[in-house]
């Protein structure tokens, strides 16, 4: 899993600006996570309906390559 915190002020440094008690969590895998979901979630995206979930898996996609850059 990856955690994402919100900032205080987008601005460098942006570790020293994270608020800790303000997160989210994705998972590094977003086929994990569609999977999770259910078959009515990867058919809706499938069909091109990205905002299932309320875009859920389109964050962790967004997300994923972003940790992996991080590390």
């Amino acid at each position: 899993m990856n955690l994402c915190y919100n900032l205080r002020d987008p601005c460098e440094p942006l570790s020293q600006m994270e608020r800790t008690d303000s997160f989210k969590v994705y998972l590094k895998d977003p086929g994990m996570l569609t999977y999770m979901l259910g078959r009515e979630t990867a058919s809706a995206i499938e069909s091109g309906n990205t905002y299932v979930n309320e875009g859920a898996v389109v964050e962790s996609c967004i997300s994923h390559p972003n940790s992996a850059h991080a590390k």
